[in-house]
């Protein structure tokens, strides 16, 4: 094998690399918002028993986007968790 073609093939399995390196990186950025996701989901409903122990259950709701409407904190035996594909238990 000459010189030239080592090259090409170290570059072609550089490119390949590259390419998982960055699916990897993908990968590791949704981990992360849905990491976020859940501990914001974690710290909402201890919230909500929080609340459900004070007078007023009146709270902000968040409808998404930042956009919050205020409403009655729902009772914790309430809550309604989705488990995909269009179910929610």
């Amino acid at each position: 094998m000459g010189e030239e073609q080592k090259v090409q093939s170290l570059l072609a399995q550089f490119r390949v690399m590259e390419g998982q390196l960055s699916e990897a990186m993908a990968h590791e950025n949704s981990l992360a918002r849905v990491i976020l996701e859940s501990r914001n989901t974690l710290e909402a409903v201890k919230g909500i028993q929080i609340q459900s122990k004070t007078k007023s259950s009146e709270m902000l709701l968040p409808l998404g986007g930042g956009l919050f409407v205020r409403g009655e904190a729902p009772r914790k035996d309430n809550l309604v968790v989705s488990v995909g594909a269009n179910v929610a238990i």
